[in-house]
């Protein structure tokens, strides 16, 4: 079975709800040549040591990268659709079973589990 994703669109208040398969459709993701970049900077690499660095290891393809990813304002990574696939995986094998949910801010993504076990009102 493929689980499902709930995909929240704070911005607008839409809503997606679909595979877990059609992330990378929704969300505007680095191109994979910027995940060690931002790895770096993660790990307390400044901007210039991990651009030297990225730059030496990768050429011209770390440039385009650049590039594209300053006309797209993209939200997350390869790393985090990764991350965000395996939360999904987890709590698709859990039961009762959770779903994923991303809620989609302007300026970053969260996501979170929740449980798909129906409410029982008391009494």
């Amino acid at each position: 079975m493929e689980a499902t994703v709930v995909l929240m669109h704070l911005h607008s208040g839409a809503v997606t709800i679909g595979p877990v398969r059609s992330l990378p459709l929704w969300l505007e993701h680095l191109p994979p040549e910027l995940d060690a970049f931002v790895r770096l900077q993660d790990q307390g690499v400044s901007f210039e040591e991990a651009y030297e660095q990225c730059m030496a290891e990768q050429g011209q393809e770390f440039v385009y990268a650049c590039d594209a990813a300053k006309r797209v304002k993209p939200l997350v990574t390869h790393d985090n659709l990764a991350e965000f696939t395996a939360l999904s995986q987890k709590g698709f094998a859990r039961e009762p079973r959770e779903l994923l949910v991303l809620a989609k801010w302007p300026d970053h993504v969260s996501g979170f589990l929740v449980s798909c076990e129906p409410f029982r009102r008391p009494g």
